[in-house]
């Protein structure tokens, strides 16, 4: 994985070809010119990983890890992504994930697990642990992508995630129907001690920086739901975080 020659980003020179991308244990520090850290524009394979990484705001000046396309699995067999036990330390205008994907994948699971978020000068309109943007006109349909969040650390006042597109420039038919959008889950333990993955709407979670003609009436008549499913992911290892400072945010309000 080489830079391109004007540094904006590492990029695998794959382009849309099915590549299983493993960055682990690694210091990522200042690197002047880097828009983003990671554009990964070949079609990420199972077993690809982003596990034990550090992240500094100059290793970047936009997002550090962007999945633009991912591969399709099986119902028996699903594609799983890991994104598990880094720090990401960010400047105001910098968020550690996106998660793009053009076409219509199916039967993917992100494992976003046991990470720290750190942010100063945080924007709350726009800084999350992860963002969901359509690639342009590129992105079709995400439902069969599935993100699984667990036993991550995130400031007080940030997002968890938020969803963000940009009418008649980032979507052709996902902005404003949920069912082709991705599905949600978070590990959660209520006061009895019961715990299971909880399902959260991500239009709950639509970012004001959106620009949506019909957003104040699909608002309006948005209710919030706290549906339960029992949905279980392919990998459900137990990353406890162990790192001091930061708030564990179990419920993704």
């Amino acid at each position: 994985m080489n830079p391109n020659e004007a540094p904006r980003a590492f990029r695998p020179n794959r382009w849309g070809e099915s590549t299983k991308i493993v960055v682990e244990n690694n210091y990522f520090g200042e690197c002047p010119g880097l828009y983003n850290t990671f554009e990964l524009n070949c079609s990420v394979a199972d077993g690809s990983k982003f596990n034990n990484n550090t992240f500094v705001p100059e290793a970047s000046t936009h997002n550090f890890i962007n999945l633009y396309q991912v591969d399709s699995g099986t119902e028996d067999k699903p594609v799983v992504i890991e994104i598990k036990d880094n720090v990401f330390e960010c400047s105001t205008d910098t968020n550690p994930i996106r998660v793009a994907c053009k076409g219509a994948p199916k039967n993917v699971e992100i494992h976003i697990e046991g990470n720290k978020y750190i942010c100063e000068n945080l924007d709350e309109n726009y800084s999350g642990l992860f963002f969901i943007q359509p690639y342009n006109m590129d992105t079709e349909d995400l439902s069969g992508v599935t993100i699984y969040l667990k036993d991550n650390v995130i400031p007080e006042n940030a997002n968890l995630f938020y969803y963000y597109a940009k009418d008649g420039v980032d979507s052709k038919l996902i902005t404003l129907n949920e069912e082709l959008l991705p599905k949600v889950f978070i590990f959660e333990v209520d006061e009895d001690g019961n715990a299971g993955w909880k399902q959260l709407s991500i239009l709950q979670y639509l970012s004001p920086y959106s620009k949506q003609k019909e957003l104040d009436p699909l608002l309006a008549a948005l209710e919030v739901t706290d549906d339960t499913d029992t949905t279980t992911p392919t990998d459900n290892t137990d990353n406890t975080d162990d790192t001091d400072g930061g708030e564990t945010i179990p419920t993704g309000e």
